[in-house]
C-alpha cells in the first residue's frame, strides 16, 4: 500500500492526515502543537532566535517532531499494514518503506524554518523570501527523510503563504467545484476567505475572478497561545459577547473593579464566587462555562486562570490581561478585513482587472503592491482614505464570507457581532470551512499535478494589499480594538 500525508505546519499547531494513495482513502487524522512554540509564540519571535542561532536548529526539532508524528499515526491508523519493528518509518508495510508522498502548507516562514531556508529577509522591508515554493522538492534534501516526494505548494509573498493559497484551492470544492478545476472560478458572486490564526490571512475574490490578499499579526490568543485558560476559538468569542451582554465587561476591554464575575444566580446549588480578582495573577477574572469531565469527579485544577467545578460544569476565569491578548488579535482581524474591504469596494464593478487604469483606483488601492511610494501617498490621501466608508465596500455585494482553520468551529455569530471581530454583514453569510488549508494540501496531495497548477494560478491571479504601511489600516486597528458592532 502506497502511503501520502498532507501536512498543515501551523504556527501553534500541526495538523497531520495520513492517505492510502491507492484507493484514495484516508486513514487518519492528528493535532498536535508545533514544537517550535519553545522558540515564542509566534514567527517574529521565532525568526529572532534563528537570527542568533540559526534556522538550521528550527528545521531539526521541526523535522524531528514530524518524523515522531509520521510513526505514530502509521502505528495507529495502519492496522495490519502496520511496521512489525520498531524504529522509524513514513510508510505502511516494513521498516524500511518510507511514504511515497508528502505534501506541507503553511506560512511562508514556517516552510522556510521546515525547508532549513534563511530566514533574514523577513526581519525587516521589504521581506524577502528566499522562495516561494510551488515545487516538488530535490530528493537529497533534509526533507527526503521525510517522503519519496515532497511537495510544497506556492506562497504568494512574504505573510501571504501556501496555508492561504490552498484554502482557496479547497473552497471551490465546497459549491461542488473541483480543486483542479481552472477552466472558471465556481463562484459567479463575490466572496472572502478569512484564515484567522497567529498570523490571519485573507482573500477577496471578486466575480470578475481577481483576488485581493492582505495578512494580519493577529497572535496566537484565539488559538489559546498565551492565555491563561484552556480554551480557544469560538468558545472565547462567545465568552467575551457574554461579558458584554453582563456587564461584567465594557466596550474598551475593561473589567470592572466593583463587579463581583463568577457568583452564580443563587437558585443552583454548588454555587461559585469569585472575588473579583485573580488568586494567580491578581487580575480581574470572569467565569467561561465549559462541559465538564462527565464523571463528575468534582476536581479543581490551575492554569493561570482558576478553575472550579460545580456539578458537571466547570468555570474558569478569563483574566484582565486575557482580554486584552484577545483585544489585539480582534483588533487586527476586523481591521485587516475592513480595509481590504475598502481597498477594492469602490471599483470592484469595473472590469475585475488587476490592471485597471489608475483613476479608476479607489485610494487605499493604489498602495497596492507598491510598498515603495505607498507610505506617501497613503499619508497624502489619508483624508480622502477615511472617507471610502463601508458603503462603498458594501458595493462588493459579497454572497459567502468562508472562515477556515480551527477558529471557527462552532463560530456563534452573534458573538461575532457584538465583538465585532467581523463586520455584521460579512457575519450574516459567513460559512464555516474547516481546515481549508489542508484540505487543499490533501487535494495536491492525491490529484498532484492538476491541483498544483491550479495553487500556482490563483497566486498569479493575486494581487497583494500591504498592510504594514496603509494608513487606512494603522486608523481602523486602534478603532477596531474596541468591543463594538460595526
Amino acid at each position: 500500500m502506497r502511503c501520502g500525508f498532507a501536512v498543515d505546519v501551523g504556527t501553534t499547531n500541526i495538523e497531520i492526515s495520513l492517505w492510502n494513495l491507492d484507493s484514495g482513502m484516508i486513514l487518519g487524522k492528528k493535532i498536535s502543537r508545533n514544537c517550535l512554540y519553545l522558540y515564542g509564540a509566534d514567527v517574529v519571535s521565532r525568526i529572532l532566535y534563528a537570527h542568533y542561532n540559526g534556522v538550521e536548529v528550527l528545521q531539526r526539532k521541526l523535522i524531528a517532531q514530524l518524523k515522531t508524528e509520521f510513526s505514530q499515526m502509521v502505528r495507529e491508523f495502519c492496522g495490519e499494514f502496520a511496521p512489525k519493528s520498531g524504529g522509524f518509518v513514513t510508510g505502511c508495510g516494513d521498516s524500511s518503506f518510507v511514504a511515497d508522498c508528502a505534501v506541507f502548507t503553511g506560512n511562508t516562514v514556517m516552510l522556510h524554518f521546515l525547508s532549513g531556508l534563511s530566514v533574514a529577509g523577513f526581519e525587516k522591508a521589504p521581506f524577502t523570501p528566499v522562495s516561494l515554493f510551488g515545487e516538488v522538492s530535490p530528493g537529497d534534501s533534509a526533507l527526503a527523510s521525510l517522503a519519496k516526494e515532497v511537495i510544497l505548494p506556492p506562497c504568494i509573498g512574504a505573510f501571504l503563504g501556501a496555508d492561504i493559497v490552498c484554502a482557496s484551492l479547497a473552497i471551490s470544492e465546497l459549491d461542488g467545484g473541483t480543486a483542479a478545476d481552472t477552466a472558471q472560478e465556481v463562484h459567479a458572486e463575490p466572496y472572502i476567505v478569512i484564515d484567522i490564526g497567529t498570523n490571519t490571512e485573507i482573500m477577496l475574490v471578486d466575480a470578475n475572478g481577481k483576488r485581493t490578499a492582505c495578512s494580519a499579526a493577529a497572535g496566537p490568543a484565539f488559538e489559546g497561545g498565551g492565555l491563561s485558560v484552556d480554551m480557544k476559538g469560538s468558545a472565547l468569542v462567545s465568552e467575551l459577547a457574554r461579558m458584554l451582554d453582563e456587564g461584567i465587561m465594557d466596550e474598551t476591554g475593561y473589567i470592572g473593579a466593583d463587579d463581583t464575575p463568577g457568583t452564580s444566580d443563587g437558585s443552583e446549588d454548588g454555587e461559585v464566587s469569585c472575588s473579583g480578582r485573580d488568586d494567580v495573577s491578581g487580575n480581574q477574572c470572569t467565569p467561561v462555562e465549559q462541559n465538564f469531565d462527565e464523571s463528575g469527579d468534582g476536581d479543581t485544577s490551575d492554569s493561570g486562570g482558576r478553575s472550579i467545578s460545580s456539578g458537571n460544569k466547570r468555570r474558569t476565569m478569563l483574566s484582565q490581561q486575557d482580554v486584552r491578548q484577545l483585544q489585539l488579535a480582534k483588533g487586527a482581524t476586523a481591521a485587516a478585513v475592513e480595509t481590504l474591504l475598502l481597498s477594492v469596494g469602490k471599483g470592484s464593478g469595473a472590469g475585475g482587472s488587476v490592471e485597471r487604469d489608475e483613476r479608476e483606483k479607489t485610494n487605499a488601492e493604489k498602495c497596492v503592491c507598491e510598498p515603495k511610494n505607498s507610505l506617501e501617498n497613503l499619508q497624502e490621501n489619508s483624508a480622502e482614505i477615511l472617507q471610502e466608508n463601508s458603503a462603498e465596500s458594501n458595493s462588493l455585494n459579497i454572497k459567502k464570507c468562508f472562515i477556515c482553520g480551527n477558529f471557527g468551529n462552532a463560530l456563534d455569530i452573534s458573538a461575532v457581532k457584538k465583538t465585532g471581530l467581523l463586520p455584521a454583514k460579512l457575519a450574516d453569510c459567513a460559512v464555516y470551512a474547516g481546515n481549508a488549508a489542508l484540505r487543499g494540501a490533501e487535494a495536491i496531495l492525491l490529484s498532484k499535478t492538476a491541483a498544483l497548477s491550479h495553487a500556482r494560478e490563483i497566486v498569479q491571479k493575486t494581487t497583494v494589499l500591504q498592510l504594514a504601511v496603509s494608513a487606512v489600516f494603522a486608523e481602523k486597528y486602534i478603532k477596531r480594538m474596541n468591543f463594538t458592532a460595526f
